[in-house]
């Protein structure tokens, strides 16, 4: 594999902000002069990630995950260095050059390939819809007279219908040179080889699922009049692509690469159950609309959109399966930390229905009757209050309660019971009463919230660390007056600062944009990137440079006097001995204050 130069490595470093890249992934905000938002590492609801887009690196506290924009790409993508130098590349338009003859490299990874592939795949079937043919006339009937869509969208989403013979498609992935692996693995066809595939998609309505990226990573298929009903699995409304080394179920949502930018003026995300019903509300210009992959929704996907917006408003079919999956989803948004409302149908069936029967004025005339969550779990666990029993209503509590549990403070639990108590009618002690009485010996499930790292030094090697990092001048002054003795190298820390300062002495800094070529491991690379991160600006750095000389010099005999004292204890018979370390513990004493000082 060729090999990049380093000058296109520069190049990339300096022309594309790592902010850029972040964002896709994190919804990022700005505090002070860093930008800070939730891991996309770990599940957590207080934001301990980290990126100071000047110096161009990044930090993830609760990972302690760190570095520049290619090794985020390498941790996000699960790329190699050069792979994602080439992804970032590709991203941002940039030509690379290579060592060898100038050439790209021509190996392509599995994963590389499946992107590839299902690029390929995106095309083939919209180019079927699109055609002249029994079927592109079929498809466009189908998504324009009998579902009611425009033109338009379609071309927005690249909406596809897989033939009824798609061995086409086959053929014309082989052709592109796709190793027998990718073509097994991308989940478009059934087969345990090249000689046994088969098409998995036959005369469907074909809805390109994305990634944060835009990329097509799968597609939902919609049944037509047109699909065989050859087997059980032919005979199912919906068909999704299988899990792939690209796609994740539990971990995607539909259109989040869309409706990520809309729910950021919104505040919030509109969830609906299906993707066309997500489709219609894009068409009517809700734009912050979302669907899960499936009827299950994961916390998994409550937290990736909690990267976002803080809320969700939910607006799932009105029946007895829509209700059921509203109260899961109900349970993991409290969980996760989202601020959660439901919307009624009241007596549409689903937001299609809801949509083509009033447009977008109908579904602001329910977003104004929004449910809180309680309100909302209460009606559908006891639809009948007034005919309901004590028991029924005991048990529609004691799920209540369980919901209540998950949220992660207990204002948030109080203000529910309060809500609560006025939905249902019930004395707010005695619903407080059951509420701890059921709490009394259960375990709690709570997510795990984050503890913030405090952001302040503990030693002095990291002081100089800093300033290191951040100051040159004032850094190469202190590797000139610096006794290299007074550093315990015991110390990550301590190995390198010595290596740091070295470099400074003898002119061989590269500076913070290359500080990954001076890192060493990765407990080196932790430590770093940690400390970056702080990105402590000093009004006078000459002054605490001057300190933190002071601190190591007077740790460093400190050191040396405890030492010659344990000896000196251990050598009770040997006067000669004892005369000698006395004599060298008094010349350490004339060391305090001697600390040679920065101007």
């Amino acid at each position: 594999m060729p090999r990049i130069k380093l000058s296109s490595i520069e190049n990339i470093r300096q022309r594309v902000n790592i902010v850029d890249v972040v964002e896709p992934y994190v919804s990022l905000k700005r505090s002070g002069s860093r930008f800070v938002g939730l891991s996309p590492f770990n599940p957590e609801k207080t934001p301990s990630f980290n990126v100071d887009s000047d110096k161009g690196f990044f930090y993830c506290f609760s990972s302690k995950n760190g570095g520049d924009l290619i090794k985020f790409v390498m941790l996000m993508e699960n790329l190699s260095y050069p792979q994602a130098i080439e992804w970032i590349a590709n991203r941002f338009q940039i030509t690379l050059e290579y060592e060898e003859d100038g050439s790209q490299a021509e190996e392509r990874t599995l994963r590389a390939q499946m992107f590839e592939i299902y690029e390929v795949a995106t095309a083939f079937y919209r180019n079927t819809f699109l055609s002249d043919t029994m079927e592109g006339r079929f498809a466009r009937e189908y998504w324009e007279r009998e579902r009611g869509f425009s033109k338009e969208l379609g071309s927005q989403f690249d909406i596809g219908f897989a033939p009824l013979n798609s061995a086409e498609l086959l053929l014309s992935l082989k052709r592109k040179k796709f190793t027998e692996e990718g073509l097994v693995q991308c989940g478009l066809f059934y087969g345990k080889d090249s000689r046994s595939l088969h098409p998995r998609f036959n005369a469907r309505l074909m809805i390109p699922i994305r990634d944060l990226q835009g990329r097509v990573i799968a597609f939902t298929a919609r049944l037509t009049k047109l699909t065989p009903q050859n087997h059980d699995v032919e005979k199912s409304k919906y068909i999704n692509s299988p899990e792939t080394l690209i796609f994740s179920k539990k971990q995607m949502v539909f259109n989040l690469d869309k409706a990520r930018v809309a729910a950021k003026k919104t505040g919030k995300f509109l969830l609906v159950e299906g993707q066309l019903d997500a489709l219609r509300c894009v068409e009517k210009g809700i734009e912050h609309v979302v669907a899960p992959q499936g009827s299950a929704v994961s916390e998994e996907q409550m937290l990736l959109l909690k990267r976002y917006a803080d809320g969700i408003d939910c607006l799932l079919d009105n029946d007895r399966a829509g209700h059921e999956a509203a109260l899961k989803v109900l349970l993991l948004a409290v969980k996760c930390g989202l601020f959660i409302r439901f919307l009624p149908l009241n007596g549409d069936k689903d937001p299609d229905e809801l949509l083509c029967k009033g447009g977008k004025p109908a579904f602001d005339a329910i977003e104004s009757q929004a449910q809180s969550p309680i309100a909302f779990a209460y009606n559908i666990l006891v639809p009948h209050p007034g005919s309901a029993t004590v028991q029924e209503k005991q048990q529609a509590l004691q799920k209540i309660f369980e919901i209540i549990r998950q949220c992660p403070s207990s204002v948030m639990q109080d203000d529910c019971l309060r809500n609560l108590s006025q939905v249902g009618g019930f004395e707010r002690s005695s619903l407080e009463k059951d509420f701890k009485g059921q709490a009394h010996g259960a375990t709690a499930t709570f997510a795990p919230i984050t503890k913030k790292y405090a952001e302040f030094l503990t030693k002095v090697e990291d002081e100089l660390l800093l300033l290191c990092l951040s100051y040159p001048d004032v850094s190469k002054k202190i590797s000139h007056v610096i006794d290299y003795k007074w550093i315990n190298t015991d110390s990550i820390e301590g190995r390198v600062l010595l290596r740091f300062l070295n470099d400074y002495r003898e002119d061989l800094w590269l500076g913070i944009e290359h500080i990954d070529q001076l890192i060493e491991n990765e407990s080196e690379h932790e430590i770093i990137y940690k400390l970056m991160v702080h990105n402590h600006h000093y009004e006078h750095p000459i002054e605490v440079a001057n300190k933190a000389l002071v601190a190591l010099h007077t740790k460093f005999v400190d050191s040396c006097i405890k030492i010659h004292t344990e000896n000196l204890n251990k050598v009770n018979e040997d006067k000669e001995m004892q005369k000698q370390l006395l004599k060298q513990i008094r010349e350490l004493r004339k060391e305090y204050g001697k600390t040679p000082q920065l101007s």
